[in-house]
Order: C-alpha cells, then sequence, then structure tokens
C-alpha cells in the first residue's frame, strides 16, 4: 500500500523539481532513474570525466 510521503526530500520528485530549476538557471544536470528520458551517462563516473577532461 502506498502512502503519501510528508518531505519530498526523500522523494523522486525532488529529483525532478531540482532538474527543472538548474535548468531555468542554465545549470546543465542529468537526472537518472529507470525509464529517464535523455540520459546521456547512466553513472556519475562517466558524466564527471567528461566534463572535467575539457578543463
Amino acid at each position: 500500500m502506498d502512502q503519501p510521503q510528508e518531505s519530498t526530500a526523500h522523494s523522486a520528485n525532488f529529483g525532478v523539481g531540482l532538474q527543472q530549476r538548474r535548468r531555468t538557471l542554465r545549470v546543465e544536470c542529468e537526472l537518472v532513474y529507470p525509464g529517464a528520458p535523455e540520459v546521456k551517462h547512466a553513472d556519475v563516473a562517466p558524466y564527471l570525466i567528461e566534463r572535467l577532461k575539457d578543463k
């Protein structure tokens, strides 16, 4: 039985909201979850390697 969550900080919805806010600020963000659209990196390590190698 699913129960409503009292805190969105421990919900997958928090990540979605954070991603939307980052897009508003034009800050790159990849949100990874099962079935997530637009995922280029399935893990943090390849993401960091790609982002840091150009610096």
